[in-house]
């Protein structure tokens, strides 16, 4: 993506705009979930090929830029407040067997995923089981929208401090790259971020 002239006269004045911010969060962000991406492939390589070495640690390197692309989105993120904190609640499926003390409280509810039986080599008898999706973990976000298609988060081990926010559920968080002839330049971000480092910039609420 061709940096915007009227961003590169903006810059030179101080003036950052929350177009700016949402541009080159939405870049940074994307190139972290590639780099992302990229290191899980290597990292699945590594899991189901025991031949498999990386010699010139290609999962340790992309692990690296995406972590690099994200700290340079939470320094972007540092200068605007969320939204709201949105809370990813977490399931998995937890088997009972009939021999369980919560067996017959799960059959009754009816809200099971699964239901079935084994064979039990231990006990020698068949076993029936039910499945059901149950949650096990709770995720928190800062929720940021700056009003230009974008939305973005950032993790957060717990709500505590941040209490003046609504907290709202959402369902799994599911995020991807992007080709990066979309993205604003990294050449570009690098100027934000100066610009924001020296402390000497103003923040506009406009479109350009």
């Amino acid at each position: 993506m061709k940096t915007p002239t009227e961003y590169t006269r903006l810059i030179k004045q101080g003036v950052i705009t929350t177009k700016m911010l949402s541009d080159c969060l939405y870049s940074v962000n994307k190139r972290a979930k590639n780099w992302r991406d990229q290191e899980q492939k290597y990292r699945n390589i590594r899991h189901f090929n025991r031949y498999f070495y990386d010699k010139y640690d290609y999962e340790g390197k992309n692990r690296e830029k995406k972590e690099e692309y994200y700290k340079i989105k939470d320094e972007i993120l540092s200068v605007i407040s969320p939204t709201c904190i949105h809370h990813e609640p977490i399931y998995k499926l937890i088997q009972y067997d009939e021999y369980d003390p919560m067996f017959e409280e799960v059959m009754q509810s009816k809200d099971y995923a699964e239901s079935g039986e084994y064979y039990d080599r231990d006990l020698n008898e068949t076993v029936m089981y039910v499945k059901r999706w149950e949650q096990y973990e709770s995720r928190y976000y800062l929720f940021y929208d700056l009003g230009y298609g974008h939305t973005f988060h950032s993790p957060i081990s717990s709500t505590k401090g941040y209490e003046q926010y609504e907290v709202r559920d959402i369902d799994t968080l599911e995020t991807k790259g992007a080709e990066i002839d979309d993205l604003i330049s990294v050449k570009f971000v690098k100027q934000v971020i100066e610009l924001i480092r020296s402390g000497n910039y103003q923040i506009r609420d406009q479109n350009c």
